[in-house]
């Protein structure tokens, strides 16, 4: 059995895409989010590389799984048995829920997963 580990990041006015774990298969067992102004929008990628792309685009991949936060809300979400995707997990956070959104989102929310 993994050990669970925890990914944290505040987002900056980008988005945000970042690696959370490489192996070729992630379990993410929950995740946490201290939002500010503006609404955001946390999309998550179980993403094989290939040869043409070592990473997802954000805006062109379309995400395995998306999570609105609304403006100035706090949000936390336990996943027990967790969610496993085939592929590297990698987070991006974005202004727009759409899945073709590339749209910086606002700086300064912090964001916490837990992973396996």
């Amino acid at each position: 059995m993994s050990s669970a580990v925890c990914y944290h990041f505040t987002t900056a006015a980008s988005t945000n895409l970042q690696p959370i774990r490489a192996a070729q298969t992630a379990n993410l067992k929950g995740f946490s989010v201290a939002n500010v102004a503006t609404a955001i929008y946390i999309k998550f990628y179980w993403y094989p590389p290939t040869a043409a792309s070592t990473t997802p685009t954000v805006g062109t991949t379309v995400p395995n799984l998306t999570v609105g936060v609304a403006a100035s809300a706090n949000v936390s979400q336990s996943f027990p048995d967790g969610i496993t995707g085939g592929g590297q997990l990698w987070v991006a956070v974005t202004a727009n829920a759409v899945d073709s959104d590339s749209t910086a989102a606002a700086p300064g929310a912090v964001v916490t997963c837990l992973v396996e």
